[in-house]
């Protein structure tokens, strides 16, 4: 009895569970490219000086 109730509800989970990990990723990768973008910026201002 328990097999067709737990079939859906491990679908649910790992699918919420997958948006989490590629929100995480993109969240991550948004904060690598905002680091490059900060190193870019502070070196140009110091060619500038």
């Amino acid at each position: 009895m328990t097999g067709p109730i737990l079939l859906p509800a491990y679908f649910f989970l790992s699918q919420n569970i997958e948006e989490q990990t590629i929100q995480q990723l993109q969240s991550e990768s948004n904060i690598i490219n905002l680091s490059s973008m900060i190193v870019r910026l502070s070196s140009g201002l110091q060619r500038s000086r």
